[in-house]
């Protein structure tokens, strides 16, 4: 579905030089990414973890707040409400991967304080 909704909004923009192929990566790129989000959490891309952390993320995005919303948080949100797969597949390591990230990231105190 992605690449046909690239393919149609292609049609009507690619001149086949590269002033067009810059307008298009900006035009196919920003309208193709709420699609791609939305078809990714219908099919079952997100467990309740990893799209709470992935909102969480998205607060420090500073003055972009809006823009990541409305292409990345919204339709992701729409997609796993209504996606019959939604959570059905958690990742189950996520515990020991933080517990790993914690760790890691007080070696990393320790070396820049030492």
């Amino acid at each position: 579905m992605h690449y046909l909704f690239l393919s149609l909004i292609a049609k009507f923009v690619w001149q086949g030089d590269e002033i067009s192929s810059i307008i298009l990566f900006f035009i196919g790129l920003v309208p193709s990414m709420p699609v791609f989000f939305f078809f990714y959490a219908l099919v079952g891309g997100w467990d309740e973890a990893g799209l709470a952390e992935t909102i969480e993320a998205s607060q420090m995005v500073g003055f972009l707040r809006p823009v990541i919303h409305i292409i990345f948080i919204l339709p992701s949100k729409l997609g796993a409400r209504v996606s019959p797969l939604h959570n059905r597949f958690p990742i189950t390591m996520r515990p020991a991967a933080q517990e790993e990230a914690r760790l890691l990231t007080e070696e990393r105190v320790k070396l820049v304080e030492g």
